[in-house]
């Protein structure tokens, strides 16, 4: 299994960007974070604030999984996960004995959403439960959308239930849409 080590994009307000010889960021400050991707073609943008941190991934095959690290002590304070897919049928977040899986699907009623405990498709994780994902579907402007779309995204904000026990490390996987 080939791993990339993706690219890191961090956007600063100009304000903050210094061109003179200034020191290097700490890389271990609180919400440093190194993704790795499966396939060479991902990508992954990392976006940090001082209280959020986003990975917002693109994946062209649209099956894939990521390894994130953090870099300092703690877990960011809050860590966003934008995939930028079409569809979401398989999504999971995990590591250890923590983890959360869900499905997004689209029927004449509207959205769909499920989630469940991965491996434990009967543990259903319902809004309430701490570790349920707000996940929301976006279009190319980022309003709710309510459908597929081309140049939106699912944003998925990582519960804080989910760093107990302050995992290094935890895994991303996910498929756009099954193929036959």
């Amino acid at each position: 299994m080939r791993w990339l080590l993706a690219a890191c994009v961090l956007t600063a307000p100009a304000s903050s960007v210094r061109l003179a010889a200034a020191p290097l960021p700490d890389k271990q400050s609180a919400n440093s974070v190194e993704v790795k991707l499966k396939d060479p073609k991902d990508t992954c943008d990392i976006r940090r604030t001082e209280k959020e941190t986003v990975l917002e991934i693109r994946s062209p095959k649209g099956i894939s999984r990521a390894v994130v690290k953090r870099l300092g002590a703690q877990w960011p304070e809050s860590v966003v996960i934008r995939l930028r897919l079409a569809h979401l049928e398989s999504f999971d977040v995990h590591h250890g004995k923590t983890s959360v899986a869900a499905s997004v699907g689209w029927s004449e009623a509207g959205l769909r959403m499920r989630q469940w405990s991965l491996g434990n498709e009967r543990a259903v994780i319902n809004a309430g439960h701490p570790l349920f994902l707000p996940i929301r579907l976006l279009d190319r402007d980022g309003r709710p959308a309510t459908r597929p779309m081309e140049e939106g995204w699912f944003e998925i904000p990582v519960p804080s239930a989910f760093w107990e026990g302050n995992p290094e490390t935890f895994n991303i996987d996910w498929i756009d849409a099954y193929r036959n």
